[in-house]
């Protein structure tokens, strides 16, 4: 269950990832889908792989430290 839950955020971390990437750094979005407020989207990027490094480690302690 924890394993399963890392790869679901961790997948949803790398999305928007890359969306806060592509909006901020490139022409390639139109404008509509561009970001207003980068500071939110980078901080909801941050909150999310900070879960997966938690649920990663959690993962390590339940599969290898105490099986």
């Amino acid at each position: 269950m924890i394993a399963a839950g890392h790869a679901a955020f961790g997948a949803l971390a790398e999305l928007v990832g890359l969306y806060v990437i592509l909006a901020a750094g490139t022409n390639v979005l139109p404008k509509r889908l561009l970001l207003r407020n980068y500071r939110a989207w980078m901080r909801a990027t941050l909150v999310l792989w900070l879960v997966v490094l938690a649920l990663g480690v959690a993962t390590y302690a339940r599969w290898y430290v105490h099986p």
